[in-house]
């Protein structure tokens, strides 16, 4: 084989490593912002009916007029308790920001895979190349063992869902 030959093979496997990055990170970013949605959803499922059910529990004044007003807005108060109980506790809200964030990150990972990408194609040194794969690859652990984890239900339904972005890579 000619040193051609190896340097067009070497351009050819870095390019494939920074393709299969860009890939697996815009799938983190897709799954780090489904689990986001769901913290999110679950934080105003808890909290709207909370707020609701509480401005009728303030307004026994309206239920006076019914026998059982004071059992009704016991158990009002009582859901309302629960909920919010289970807002304070489960903190969606705040348990959904850093999904949001390591999202950003993998994005960005995934466009500076992509930039590698581009610049090997336009024939890039090989020694910068091979650096920036090899950061590229630190960054992608790196970022993977500090995002938060998410729920198999969430990789598996955005698995199921698919991207325009990206198509998994085959193992």
């Amino acid at each position: 084989m000619s040193e051609h030959e190896d340097e067009r093979d070497l351009r050819v496997t870095l390019r494939t490593r920074a393709e299969d990055l860009r890939l697996r990170a815009f799938h983190e970013a897709d799954v780090q912002d489904a689990e986001a949605d769901r913290w999110l959803a679950l934080h105003f499922r808890l909290g709207v009916p909370a707020v609701v059910l509480s401005a009728i529990a303030a307004s026994t004044s309206a239920l006076a007029d019914f026998d059982h007003s004071n059992v009704v807005a016991s158990v009002i108060a009582l859901v309302v308790t629960v909920l919010t109980g289970l807002s304070t506790f489960l903190k969606p809200g705040e348990t959904s920001e850093p999904h949001r964030t390591a999202a950003k990150v993998f994005k960005m990972l995934a466009l500076r895979a992509q930039r590698v990408r581009h610049d090997l194609e336009l024939s890039e040194p090989l020694d910068k190349a091979l650096t920036d794969v090899h950061t590229l690859e630190d960054d992608w652990a790196k970022a993977f063992s500090e995002s938060p984890s998410c729920a198999r239900r969430v990789r598996r339904k955005v698995e199921e869902r698919g991207s325009d972005r990206f198509e998994l890579p085959s193992s």
